[in-house]
Formats: structure tokens, sequence, C-alpha cells
């Protein structure tokens, strides 16, 4: 089923910094959409089981570390999951 996006009631919060606004794209990418808050949880704006495997690889990969997809439930906005992750070891 597609995102219902009206009923996401948070308001865009951009980017503050590179690495955000590389981890947002990834977000974006992933959804198939134009721009995702970096306070919006990635599976209010339809992120599911399987995308948020993609999305840890790919979030892993632009941010260097290593991501798990309990990372991205645990932490599933873009600013969480920077911050979660930002102890994390090498990818």
């Amino acid at each position: 089923p597609a995102p219902d996006f009206g009923a996401v009631s948070e308001e865009y919060v951009a980017p503050a910094d590179d690495v955000e606004v590389a981890v947002s794209g990834v977000f974006a990418d992933l959804l198939g959409v134009d721009r995702v808050s970096v306070a919006e949880s990635f599976f209010d704006i339809g992120g599911n089981s399987l995308s948020a495997m993609r999305l840890a690889a790919r979030a892993g990969e632009v941010l260097g570390v290593e991501v798990s997809v309990r990372d991205i439930f645990e932490a599933p906005s873009v600013r969480e999951l920077i911050a979660a992750t930002s102890g994390h070891g090498a990818a």
C-alpha cells in the first residue's frame, strides 16, 4: 500500500548539516519521496522491515559505520539514527 502522508502530523525539519543531508537523501530515495524531515520516523512515512534492511546497508555506507536493522527500529528518524550510530565502529 502507498504511504498515507496525510497522517503525518510533524512539520518538516530540514537537515542541519552534510551528514543529515546525506542520510535524509537515503531515506527519501528508499521511500520514493522528494524529501524527509530529519525528525520523522522511517516507519511513519512508509518504511517497513524490508526497506529497513536496505536502509541499514545504505545508511551504513553513507555514515561509514555498521548500521543494523535493530538500529533502524530503535532510532527510526534521520537524527536519531545518526546519534545512535555515532559510536559504532567503522564499516
